[in-house]
């Protein structure tokens, strides 16, 4: 109920109430959910506009985080959930209003794999194949202990990659060979996880200074090919810590 009070002279009409809180506070209270509503909706109008030419994030001599913390800013809700879906098989999604372009990956890391699909499909007599240099097993490689000529061979099969017109390299193997039943022992570097390391590392340094993405894969516990994706690996936390 409107519990008006007397409106006297100009000196007192300030004093108007609505259900004893002022007039000015009343008014204040029931736009604020409609300011809240115009004020999200105009930050995603300004979330939705096409970037300026100058934007920070488009400046390569800028650090990395700064250009980071830009673009995040810049990207709405949906954008942001949408880079971490795919556009089809080994290809991430692009942004065109943000000028992203797709991700597209080959799998590795003995060389450049198929990047048709499953490996049902690549191995399929229809699938035409990818033509690319057979380098030898990681395993090899780790009982060479030559850093150099693992980092020679990271930025070779770069070279590769990008002769395909693929960004990224789903490589190096850095899982820790804990048991010889492993189907892909043969793609990591041994059982030391120090020189596993120092392979790793080289590696890494090799595709990217092809200006090519490697993505390390297999950290740890993945020791196990048959149902690996529903197999639970029950493992303290030292034994983490030594492999």
């Amino acid at each position: 109920m409107l519990d008006y009070a007397r409106v006297g002279p100009p000196s007192d009409r300030s004093s108007a109430t609505i259900n004893g809180k002022s007039r000015g506070e009343a008014v204040k209270r029931a736009l604020l959910p409609l300011l809240s509503i115009l004020l999200v909706i105009a930050i995603g109008t300004q979330c939705t506009q096409h970037p300026p030419k100058d934007a920070p994030y488009k400046n390569p001599k800028l650090p990395v985080e700064e250009r980071v913390a830009d673009l995040l800013g810049r990207m709405t809700p949906r954008e942001r959930a949408e880079m971490l879906s795919g556009a089809g098989w080994m290809q991430s999604q692009p942004n065109a209003r943000l000028g992203i372009p797709a991700i597209k990956m080959a799998d590795g890391p003995m060389g450049v794999r198929n990047w048709a699909g499953s490996s049902a499909i690549t191995n399929a007599a229809a699938t035409a194949p990818v033509l690319a240099t057979a380098f030898p097993a990681g395993v090899g490689m780790g009982a060479s202990w030559d850093v150099e000529l693992v980092r020679r061979e990271g930025r070779v099969i770069a070279q590769e990659v990008k002769a395909l017109g693929r960004d990224m390299i789903l490589a190096p193997t850095v899982n820790i060979n804990r048991q010889p039943l492993w189907g892909r022992n043969f793609e990591g570097y041994g059982e030391d996880p120090y020189l596993t390391a120092r392979m790793g590392v080289a590696y890494i340094q090799g595709v990217q200074s092809e200006n090519v993405i490697p993505s390390v894969k297999h950290f740890a516990a993945n020791n196990q090919e048959f149902e690996r994706h529903r197999i639970d690996e029950k493992i303290d936390a030292r034994t983490l810590h030594e492999i």
